[in-house]
């Protein structure tokens, strides 16, 4: 039985979602990607369905790149919860 495993996946904290603007700021190739408010940043909700709806069995979830220490332990102690 083979299984389906997404090895690149990012989630995004409510907070951030909420101060986007706020916390993109100086954030450089990261901004550029999701200044555009239309650009998705995925809750764990959301990827829960997304990967029963495609079929993904697991996701491996990385922390993202940035240059703001505090935004930086932000993400991550919400990733660790």
């Amino acid at each position: 039985m083979s299984r389906v495993i997404d090895v690149h996946v990012h989630l995004t904290p409510p907070v951030i979602v909420g101060e986007r603007d706020r916390l993109l700021t100086g954030e450089g190739a990261w901004a550029s990607l999701y200044r555009d408010p239309k650009a998705k940043m995925v809750s764990t909700v959301e990827l829960l369905a997304m990967m029963d709806e495609v079929g993904v069995d697991q996701s491996v979830v990385m922390g993202c790149p940035w240059s703001s220490e505090e935004t930086a332990n932000l993400h991550n102690e919400w990733l660790l919860e």
